[in-house]
Order: structure tokens, then C-alpha cells, then sequence
């Protein structure tokens, strides 16, 4: 199956999912070798694949583990210009509080991606995208958000976005199927 990811004479899209996988204060974080910033691990979802099919599998490349538990978050769009090739992008992520076996220990050496455990109260040390993250996990998260980020609002704060609260009861995929 293929990445629902394409480029077009005005940019390319994304279709992502992400983890936000927190631990002792800390929540894991993943850069590539040539990338000069931080993200949460996950990756694109493919061609008829759900969202929690495709984080699960994500998951399981990137971190060799098996996600234990998924409750959905945000919905993300999310419109900005890629600094590694200027490139103007809108990406939509469905970002999931998710969890792996407390005894999981997230170190590869010689890998295409580097993992980090940072502490949420030291966010503003490390070059964090979507830049909304920084602030949102300093809060108590409760509830399924909904942010739209247009590209030309120059804001890293939330109150600038477009937000809409949503009451969403969660299916695992085996619900679907």
C-alpha cells in the first residue's frame, strides 16, 4: 500500500499519525539523522489503512514495540513551508496518548532515527514541531481537540488557532472489523 502523501504544483500533503508517549515526566522524541528538529514518533498513514492501524504499525517498525493503550487527542491541519526544501505543505496528524511496556528500553545505535526522552518542563530547550506541542503538553490533556494552524499565523500559540472540542468515544480498530 502507498503513503497518502503527494506532491502537487503548490505543495505536497500529509496524512500522519503521531504518539505522544509519556513516561516519568518525560515524553519520547524522535529526529532523523540530516533534521534539525524534533518530532513525536509515527509516520504517514497508507492508502485504506486506519489511523490506529497505521500508528500501530509505525510504532512497531520505528520502536519495535507494541503500543498498549490509544486514546485520541488531536486532529491537527496544519499548513507551513519545510525548511529542508522549502516546500509549502499542509498536513493533517491524528496525534494519540499511547503507551508501551514500562520496562521498554527506546536506545538504537546506528538507526536513521535517534529517540530521546525529554522532560515536558524542558520542551523549550529542543526545536519541537508542530511548534503547538510545547505548550499543549505543559497542560493537562482531557478531551479530543481539533486545531487547524494556517501557515501565515506566525503564532506558536494556541489561541491564535482554530480549535474546536470534540466528545468522542474511542473504537480500537477490532471494533471496526
Amino acid at each position: 500500500m502507498q503513503d497518502i502523501s503527494f506532491t502537487m504544483s503548490g505543495g505536497k500533503f500529509n496524512l500522519r499519525v503521531a504518539a505522544v508517549i509519556m513516561r516519568n515526566s518525560k515524553i519520547l522524541v524522535m529526529t532523523g539523522e540530516n533534521s534539525p528538529y524534533f518530532y513525536l514518533p509515527g509516520g504517514r498513514v497508507k492508502l485504506h489503512e486506519t489511523s490506529v492501524s497505521a500508528l500501530r504499525r509505525e510504532i512497531s517498525e520505528e520502536l519495535h514495540e507494541q503500543i498498549q493503550s490509544l486514546q485520541l487527542l488531536w486532529v491537527v491541519e496544519n499548513f507551513f513551508r519545510e525548511t529542508q526544501n522549502d516546500e509549502d505543505s499542509h498536513e493533517i496528524c491524528f496525534f494519540y496518548k499511547s503507551e508501551i511496556k514500562p520496562e521498554s528500553v527506546i536506545y538504537e545505535e546506528g538507526r536513521k532515527n535517534v529517540f530521546n526522552w525529554v522532560y515536558i518542563n524542558e520542551l523549550d530547550d529542543i526545536d519541537l514541531v508542530p511548534r503547538f506541542l510545547k505548550e499543549k503538553l505543559t497542560h493537562e490533556i482531557s478531551g479530543v481537540h481539533h486545531f487547524v494552524f494556517p501557515q501565515d499565523s506566525g503564532s506558536t500559540t494556541l489561541g491564535r488557532a482554530l480549535s474546536l472540542r470534540m466528545n468522542c468515544k474511542f473504537l480500537d480498530t477490532d471494533d471496526y472489523f
